[in-house]
Formats: C-alpha cells, structure tokens, sequence
C-alpha cells in the first residue's frame, strides 16, 4: 500500500543523506569491536537495518514508534532502556554502555 512505499523512499533517502563518513565508523567499531552489541535507536519510522551502507552494522534497532515505547522519545530514557533490555544488559551502568548520535538535542542532550 501506501504506508510501505512511502517507508521504502524513506529508508532510501536516510541512506543518500547520511553524514559523510557515517556508514564508514559504524562498519569500523563493527570491525573493531565484534563482540560488542551495535544497536540502532531512532525516534522515527526510518529503520537503518532497511539501509544498505548501515544494515550489517545494527545487531537491531530500536524505534520511540515502537509498542511499549511510544510515546516516549529520545532524549527520554525509554527508547535507551528499551535497547539495553533487547542487548541483554540486565544492570546498565556508564560502563556498560555508550550513545552515538546525531542530533544536538535528542542525542547529546540525552
């Protein structure tokens, strides 16, 4: 239908307008660190494992869409808690894990 064509153009025009050199540090910390978990963790419907540059990258994704989840949003904890539950972290700590973003206020803020 329509919901899914518009989801396709989407996934395709978030995969041309990534920042420069952005698939290439998520494939890098990929190469870099194999054991670690790369979750995804997004407030939209864009799913960045639909993305070709980034779908090996992502062990998941998480979206703020998401059942049990909406309508929190980044910078709101849900959407992260939500990710370190489905990565199996059972007692999460600023150890345990770290956030890349790449938005100023639903990112860094968070």
């Amino acid at each position: 239908g329509f919901f899914e064509m518009w989801l396709a153009e989407r996934h395709a025009a978030a995969g041309r307008l990534l920042f420069e050199g952005a698939a290439e540090a998520v494939a890098a910390v990929r190469r870099d660190h194999p054991a670690a978990v790369l979750a995804a963790v997004t407030n939209g419907r864009g799913d960045p494992l639909a993305m070709p540059a980034l779908a090996a990258c992502f062990d998941f994704s998480v979206s703020a869409e998401d059942g049990g989840i909406y309508p929190e949003r980044k910078p709101a904890a849900a959407p992260f808690l939500a990710a370190l539950r489905r990565a199996g972290v059972q007692r999460p700590t600023p150890a345990s894990w770290c956030h890349v973003g790449d938005d100023l206020i639903n990112d860094v803020r968070a």
